[in-house]
This record gives structure tokens, sequence and C-alpha cells, in this order.
């Protein structure tokens, strides 16, 4: 048996109830690292919160592909082309910010190591370089966001208004002309591994320059405590980009060197497989590398396994009770502000009498 092989009914069948499968756990996967940072997260750790937004953008991935699988499962000779079209787009939008924030990420952690070894130069405590470390500034915040929503959304825009689409009769699915498939989807993806890789090459260098630093300043500190998990959360999420993707691009090259008409049962199941797992991998990964969260379910056990079964059900009442949460800081904020005010004037007042 050759490479390029015909499909029938049931091997695409097969493939669908696979990649369900994937996104219904990767469903799970993202919305238990969104109920523990809608339950324990920190609004101003910078970190905590761009990994919460690539959960959201796995959440919304696995979401969207979950409800497009089932539709095609159970009547895909109904569906039309703006149909096809809308599921690709979903797809489109969620899996390339998905792609986005985890190169955002790899860049905020490379920074914040950047910044953090050139200012422990200047004296500063460990305390006030971890702060330091988990600051992003609102340009940084709009800079993020542009790039994680707004390239997918120029992208599908120039997808859409060229027509730079077909439709693949056989798997009920939508895919953009090969030029394009290769500029919005290939290309983009293969710049973002490399990225990650320099980035993390470089907070290796980073990390092991303020490690020094730091030992010769306190002799008990641990370094491998405090520098490790940049690394691996670095290290990890590349490898996690490489499993989902690597197929992927491999099957697509394959595809468009041996053909338009030529499929590969084995590798297409893979690889569809394996980018629908992308949510559950970010969410190991998660747990690998976030010691406090561990720290916090291992001494709420029920918890852990409530959140682990339900976390897609518990997400909308632990969302409401974080904007509850965030709108009871703010007013705090505000009020300890005014009373600042206050009692600046009054001070000023009975100075000046």
């Amino acid at each position: 048996m050759g490479y390029c092989q015909h499909f029938d009914d049931n091997d695409t069948r097969s493939v669908w109830i696979a990649s369900l499968v994937a996104s219904f756990f990767s469903l799970f996967g993202s919305s238990f690292m969104l109920n523990s940072f809608f339950t324990f997260g920190k609004r101003n750790k910078g970190t905590s919160s761009l990994v919460a937004l690539l959960a959201l953008s796995d959440f919304g991935w696995s979401l969207s592909a979950s409800s497009s699988l089932i539709i095609i499962l159970d009547s895909y000779e109904t569906l039309t082309l703006a149909d096809c079209m809308t599921m690709r787009f979903l797809f489109q939008f969620f899996s390339g910010s998905c792609v986005l924030w985890c190169v955002c990420i790899s860049w905020f952690l490379n920074h914040s190591v950047g910044k953090s070894a050139q200012a422990s130069s200047q004296g500063l405590s460990i305390v006030e370089l971890k702060s330091l470390f988990n600051t992003v500034t609102p340009k940084m915040w709009a800079c993020f966001f542009c790039i994680s929503y707004g390239i997918p959304v120029l992208f599908i825009c120039i997808l859409l208004g060229g027509h730079h689409y077909k439709h693949s009769s056989n798997l009920v699915m939508c895919y953009p002309e090969p030029i394009y498939h290769v500029l919005f989807w290939f290309l983009p993806n293969i710049l973002a591994i490399v990225f990650q890789m320099v980035c993390l090459v470089m907070i290796v260098r980073r990390t092991n320059y303020l490690r020094k630093i730091l030992v010769e300043r306190y002799p008990l500190f641990k370094p491998q405590r405090e520098s490790l998990p940049v690394q691996l959360r670095v290290a990890l999420y590349a490898v996690v980009f490489l499993v989902c993707w690597s197929m992927d691009i491999l099957y697509w090259t394959l595809h468009y060197i041996n053909g338009a008409d030529c499929q590969n049962y084995p590798l297409f199941f893979i690889y569809n497989t394996l980018i629908n797992s992308h949510g559950l991998l970010d969410a190991i990964v998660y747990g690998i590398t976030n010691s406090a969260i561990r720290d916090r379910y291992s001494q709420r056990p029920i918890m852990a396994i409530f959140m682990a079964l339900f976390s897609p059900f518990v997400l909308p009442f632990t969302f409401s009770m974080w904007v509850y949460r965030i709108i009871g800081n703010k007013e705090e904020d505000l009020r300890e502000h005014t009373s600042i005010r206050k009692n600046s004037k009054l001070s000023l007042i009975h100075s000046v009498g």
C-alpha cells in the first residue's frame, strides 16, 4: 500500500470521532485552567493572566471544534458552504490566537528575565525582582491583544474578502488555497516555533546570569528552584506546539507534493487528533509548571476532583465570582485612594493653620 489512499465514509467518520474526543478533553482541560485562575489567580500577576488568556483561546477553540464536529457527525450531508466557512474561520481564529498567545508568553518571560537580570545589578532584593518579573504594562497588553486577536482576524478578512478558500467535499471541510495556506498557516506556525526556541535559549542564558548574581549576593538562595520553572514553562509550551502542529505541517506538505487527491489515513488521523488536543496538553503544562496551584489543590482534593469532572459547567460561576471580586477590589482601592487624599488635605490645613 502506497502513501496515497482513498478514504471511505467509515474512515472519515472515525477521524471526526477521535477529533471530537480530543476536543472534549481539551474543553475540560482549558476550562480547568480558567477555573483555577478565576478561583486562585492574582489580578496583578502578569504570567498568570497571560496563561489564562491562552486558556481562553483554548476553550474557544475546543468549544467551537466540539460543536462543529457534532454537527458534521449528525448531518454532514446537508452542510452548506456557509456552514463550512464558519467552522473554518472559528478554527482559524481560535487556533491562531492560541499560537500567538504562546509567542507572547515566551516573549514576556524572556523580556522579564532580561529586565530582572539588568535590574539585579542595581542591588534590588529577590522580592523586588519577582515583582518586576510579573509586571505587564498597559502598552504590553495593547500589543499582546493586537497580535493575538488582530492577526487572526486580519488573515480571515483577507481569505474571506478574496474568496481564497476551497471546499473539500469528501472531508466536509474548507481550506485556504495552497499559497494562502502556506502564507497564513504554515509560515506563521513555523516562525512561531522558531521564535519560541530562540526565546528559550535566551531565557536559559539570562537565568544562568541572574542566578550567578543572586548566589553571590545571597548564599542561601536556591537557584534551581527559582529559575527552572521559567525555562521549563517555555520549553514545555514549545514541546506542546511541536507535538500538536508538526504532524499538521507534515501532512499538508506531503499532500501538496503528491497532489490534491492524495490522502493518507494514518497521518490524517494523527494530525487531527493532536491539533484538537492542544487545550489538554496546555492544561498539563499548566499543572506541571504552577506549583502554587498544585499546592492549593493538594490541600483541597475534593475541590480538585470536582473541578476536573465538572469544569466546563462550573466556569460561569467562577467567572462571576472573579468579576465580583475584581469590582470589590476596585471599589476598595478607590475608597483607600479617597481616604488618602482626604487625610492629605486635612494635614495640609492643620499645617497652614
